[in-house]
């Protein structure tokens, strides 16, 4: 994790009226949408998009206050998120698809405009591939060590290339090292990132393309030496392994946004009622008062498996806004199931947020499944 410096720095460069002191439980009167560049080379934005291209604006973000567009350009499912100002080349790209239907999403491609913006494709499918409409959410994020904390991503486009390291602007590595990947068999990859060995953090993982491919996380992540090892599998609509393109972003011990404000959890227990996520995979910022000194740094999370429901799931985290957020989920096992984001909404029992995820077997029909959720905010609270 960063030194707590962070919070207090973003909250002298808006202004201090926009950061005022926290009481416990009180979120959303003092948190400041948080707008200025995090410098040239580290942006970050998401959005919450609606099946018919519409925005929703309290769940969104731009770092650069730069806003968020979509445009719909006529094949069914098929939606162009634009960032204003983002712009530069690379950077790393998470796609989930939100609601009540089993519709799968997935990155088509992102690129800078000619008018410094940023543009990213994705394509929403049925299960069977066939192109449809779907509410999503897309989040980005170009870092850096000094901006971002601990953690890497990198775009896996080699497909079947049995290995290689990753070079370019869409790879990124804390530590400097190199991050490689491994083809295992059809569909089967490794991940390793060089320095950043934990038996900690969360992962998240998207495939690439408008084929109807998903990919998942296929075990634990965790150390081997001095790398951190990411296993990946990725499946056809039938649920056929298929060497796919992907993108994984790690992000390493209580690193969660570039604002330390934000959780994540991996949910273990598939069948159980209510459990507390293992904490080495676990971390939820909760009532960030900008310093770990200040009371009520961390918060609870609380995760279970809805009554008479198969595969929908519930994370609740205490202390943390549901607004100026959005949710990202990976399955996680060896089989094909995927999941998705079903919805978030306030907890108001702990002034927190409940995200609903909702798993399903590559056929659509709904089953329970191991899955790792990573909620994401572009909020600061002020100094305590």
């Amino acid at each position: 994790m960063r030194p707590a410096k962070t919070a207090s720095i973003i909250c002298a460069a808006v202004g201090l009226a926009a950061c005022v002191a926290a009481e416990p439980g009180d979120i959303d009167d003092d948190l400041a949408t948080e707008t200025q560049a995090l410098g040239p080379a580290s942006a970050h934005a998401f959005a919450t998009v609606t099946a018919n291209g519409g925005v929703v604006a309290n769940s969104s973000f731009n770092s650069t206050g730069g806003g968020g567009t979509v445009t719909t350009p006529g094949p069914p499912g098929l939606y162009t998120v634009t960032f204003g100002g983002v712009g530069g080349h690379g950077g790393n790209v998470q796609v989930v698809a939100t609601g009540t239907t089993n519709h799968r999403c997935q990155v088509v491609d992102w690129v800078e405009t000619g008018l410094g913006d940023l543009a990213i494709s994705v394509q929403c499918q049925r299960p069977d591939g066939a192109p449809e409409a779907s509410g999503f959410v897309v989040q980005y994020a170009r870092k850096t060590a000094a901006a971002d904390g601990v953690g890497a991503y990198v775009s896996a486009y080699d497909p079947a290339n049995p290995a290689y390291c990753a070079t370019g602007d869409y790879t990124w590595n804390s530590t400097g090292g190199a991050n490689c990947l491994r083809r295992l068999g059809v569909g089967d990859y490794r991940v390793d990132l060089d320095g950043l060995a934990a038996a900690a953090g969360t992962v998240q993982v998207t495939s690439h393309g408008a084929t109807g491919v998903h990919c998942k996380l296929r075990s634990q992540w965790g150390p081997l030496g001095t790398q951190e090892q990411i296993r990946v599998r990725c499946f056809d609509p039938v649920g056929a392994a298929v060497d796919s393109v992907f993108s994984v972003s790690f992000s390493g011990d209580q690193e969660v946004s570039a604002y330390d404000y934000g959780g994540y959890a991996k949910a273990h227990h598939p069948t159980s009622a209510g459990y507390s996520p293992d904490a080495r995979f676990a971390y939820n910022s909760g009532n960030a008062d900008g310093d770990e000194s200040c009371s009520g740094w961390l918060g609870d999370i609380d995760a279970g498996h809805f009554a008479a429901s198969v595969g929908r799931y519930f994370l609740r985290y205490e202390n943390l806004s549901h607004i100026t957020a959005t949710p990202h989920v990976t399955a996680l096992g060896t089989d094909a199931a995927y999941c998705k984001v079903e919805d978030w909404i306030a907890w108001p029992a702990a002034g927190g947020v409940e995200v609903r995820t909702q798993c399903y077997a590559a056929s659509g029909a709904k089953v329970d499944s191991v899955y790792v959720n990573h909620y994401v905010t572009g909020l600061v609270r002020g100094p305590c």
